[in-house]
């Protein structure tokens, strides 16, 4: 299992407060003869769990102010072979298993010229590279199975079925199967594929829930299930006019959504890369992805009427300002907690999202240019309660073998095919840079 950590700034808010209050009741001299009293700059460790054979996440010892201020820094110890310090940079790639412990100390003058110092002990524990094994269908409607096969092996009580063609119907479903663990199976819009169906079959749920309308999945898939499912499952539809109503459909059904949840997570819907990382870390958390659209600037009455009912207190923005608005997250910040995590990339991206997991024992891993795989594999990766870690096809990414090694775990799951990611991942080759 995993260690998610959310922040949550209304605590940093009622503390930031108390301070306030506290220094309101000292005199007015007092205060200013206390005021910004030099602090010593504290010297930043690496990571201190890194994977073998995988570079470790950057990390510059001292902030631009403290450089700047003219403080440097002094190592005494090693660091794990292979780790380097470059232009005052931590930095590289653990080459083998090993614990390391050094100690980083900052040094520099006070404000009155005066020579000071503040050390820091870190440790660095270089864990053996992972586990590497393949889950791929021969196309995405038997991926699902084969994910849905590799993670419910004794059935389940749920299945939600979704378009294979069209992504976002189950870009809300992913997160919503996570939490309810249960398996997110792909459909053709005019006919169930006969390998889905025959899985429906065996995990021999009482309910399938079908996500979307008759325009992304016809009635004619329901009379098949009906027809071949025993009288005990029931197929029922959740549907919308559009992906965001489907969206917020699916969130407030009574028996297939989210009653309640402090957070919920919101991305735009008109792309999928962003909900596909927000799906596993929602799920562990109990929370629903809502999609929106992100080109407006307020929220519409029924996005407010959703987010009113879920009784949310924290809304976590994934994708930057040309995914989800600055307009949007003004709105949101007037009644939520708000956050955004985001980055210059959908890779990027990913890697902020999944910095809330702070272990992991499993992490699956799946392309970013296309949907299938990550779709089914989230919700399986919240259901397990591991990160879904989304890389460019040609080679390990630089940010998904930094979040891998950062988790360190002791597998790494790949979803799809060798012509999805290639041949290379197996051996989680990283993509060379300058």
């Amino acid at each position: 299992m995993s260690s998610l950590s959310l922040q949550h700034p209304r605590l940093m808010i009622g503390a930031g407060l108390a301070l306030v209050l506290a220094a309101s009741a000292t005199p007015l001299a007092e205060q200013s003869a206390s005021a910004a009293p030099f602090m010593v700059p504290t010297p930043i460790c690496p990571q201190a769990v890194a994977s073998a054979g995988l570079p470790i996440i950057p990390v510059s010892p001292l902030d631009k102010a403290a450089t700047d201020a003219g403080f440097t820094v002094v190592r005494t110890g090693e660091y794990p072979d292979g780790i380097v310090d470059l232009n005052g940079v931590i930095k590289g790639v653990a080459a083998h298993t090993q614990m390391s412990s050094f100690m980083l100390k900052a040094q520099g003058l006070d404000d009155m010229g005066m020579p000071v110092e503040k050390q820091v002990t870190c440790t660095m524990e270089v864990k053996a590279a992972p586990t590497v094994t393949r889950t791929a269908g021969t196309d995405r409607y038997d991926q699902s199975v084969q994910v849905s096969k590799a993670t419910y092996p004794t059935g389940a009580d749920v299945v939600y079925l979704a378009s294979g063609e069209k992504y976002p119907d189950a870009l809300s479903a992913a997160a919503i199967a996570g939490e309810k663990k249960a398996p997110l199976l792909l459909t053709q819009a005019g006919a169930i594929p006969a390998s889905v169906l025959a899985e429906i079959k065996r995990v021999d749920p009482a309910d399938v829930v079908i996500v979307g309308g008759p325009l992304t999945v016809s009635d004619d898939v329901i009379l098949t299930l009906e027809a071949a499912l025993p009288d005990a499952t029931d197929v029922t539809r959740i549907g919308g006019v559009d992906r965001y109503a489907v969206s917020r459909a699916l969130i407030a059904n009574d028996d297939f959504g989210i009653a309640t949840s402090d957070d919920v997570f919101v991305t735009t819907g008109a792309s999928f890369p962003d909900a596909l990382s927000a799906a596993p870390v929602a799920a562990l958390t109990g929370a629903p992805v809502l999609l929106v659209n992100g080109a407006e600037t307020v929220l519409t009455t029924d996005e407010k009427a959703i987010l009113t009912d879920l009784a949310a207190k924290n809304a976590v923005i994934v994708g930057g300002e040309a995914s989800v608005s600055a307009g949007l997250q003004t709105e949101l910040a007037k009644g939520f907690t708000t956050t955004r995590r985001a980055g210059a990339s959908r890779y990027t991206t990913s890697a902020a999202v999944n910095a809330g997991f702070t272990t992991a024992d499993t992490v699956y891993l799946a392309s970013g240019e296309v949907f299938p795989d990550a779709l089914t594999g989230g919700a399986a990766a919240g259901a397990k309660g591991s990160p879904l870690v989304i890389s460019s096809a040609l080679c390990l990414g630089v940010d998904a073998a930094q979040t891998i090694g950062r988790l360190a775990p002791s597998k790494v799951v790949i979803l799809g095919g060798t012509g999805t990611l290639g041949a290379g991942f197996d051996t989680l080759n990283v993509c060379k840079t300058d």
